[in-house]
């Protein structure tokens, strides 16, 4: 999944993360599919990764608590 640039990024390049399955339950890589088929069939044309299910974008407090 390729993050868009953000205004810090000297280089432009946004950033990759890269998500491999494990052999460990929850498997992070089933859990994220699972997370980005419901909010691409929820949201298509919305470009942000972390949505809320009614479509509200998460605030830096809502995932640094």
């Amino acid at each position: 999944f390729m993050l868009q640039m953000h205004k810090t990024d000297s280089q432009f390049e946004g950033a990759t993360i890269v998500i491999q399955h494990s052999l460990f339950n929850p498997d992070p890589h089933c859990t994220s599919l699972a997370y980005l088929k419901s909010r691409d069939s929820l949201f298509p044309f919305h470009s942000t990764l972390w949505l809320h299910s009614n479509g509200t974008v998460s605030t830096q407090s809502w995932f640094i608590v």
